[in-house]
């Protein structure tokens, strides 16, 4: 049995969301995983005609009458699943799927309409951090550029040892490694020579940052755009055929 640990995109006053994998998939599913689940109301009631979406494995489902749902055939790794059905919030959360995971999911939707309800104490979440924060934008970022759930490399990765240095990550999460001038080691865009656009904490960057030998410890977040078609178009510039955002440690 494994625990999985998930993200959550808080939007209503009341949610709450249990996971818990049973490694019981069949080989009949091509060694693909399967997501099965309920979406229910604040008061534990089924809602039917949910629309439950895995963004990387472009697979969609719609909840019955009892709320329950079934996705089959997730790609290994990563997967970013939303639920939404219109007069609820939409919820946003993203999986760690192995191939042969079976992921049994509960998720609980709040109405988006203030409601008056006699007696009754509603208790606000804790606001977020900043850190949950920028996560947060990053994921609404990626979720309506069309972006791969790749192109966000969390505090969780960049906290692990690489050399202590961001070059080996740009280079795992898909941007290619080139020799600068000097011999040393730097990155271009995957289908050119040029160098990425960066971006500091939302402020543009010369062709001349130091991208590569930046200290994962001083970076919260990164997000790493492929190509000009699949970054937001609030980062949009010419010129550049990709674009990396650092939100760096506050």
């Amino acid at each position: 049995m494994r625990l999985v640990r998930v993200w959550l995109a808080l939007r209503g006053v009341i949610t709450a969301v249990a996971i818990m994998g049973l490694a019981t998939a069949s080989p009949l599913h091509g060694q693909r995983a399967i997501v099965a689940g309920v979406v229910m109301d604040t008061a534990g009631l089924p809602l039917e005609a949910a629309q439950i979406s895995a963004f990387r494995s472009q697979l969609q489902a719609m909840s019955d009458r009892r709320g329950q749902f079934v996705l089959i055939g997730l790609k290994k790794g990563r997967e970013l699943i939303q639920v939404r059905r219109i007069g609820y919030y939409a919820q946003v959360f993203e999986l760690e799927v192995e191939a042969t995971d079976t992921l049994r999911v509960g998720i609980t939707l709040a109405k988006d309409s203030i409601q008056r309800l006699p007696d009754v104490a509603v208790v606000a979440p804790p606001a977020p951090t900043p850190a949950e924060r920028l996560e947060r934008e990053a994921y609404e970022r990626i979720l309506w550029s069309t972006a791969p759930v790749s192109a966000l490399i969390p505090r969780a990765e960049l906290a692990k040892e690489y050399g202590g240095r961001l070059y080996p990550l740009l280079v795992k999460h898909g941007l290619k490694s080139r020799l600068n001038r000097r011999g040393g080691d730097s990155v271009v865009c995957p289908r050119s020579s040029s160098p990425p656009t960066v971006f500091l904490d939302g402020m543009g960057m010369g062709a001349d940052f130091g991208l590569e030998t930046m200290s994962p410890d001083q970076v919260e977040l990164v997000e790493v755009y492929r190509s000009s078609v699949a970054r937001p178009t609030q980062y949009n510039t010419p010129g550049s055929g990709c674009t990396v955002l650092i939100w760096t440690r506050r």
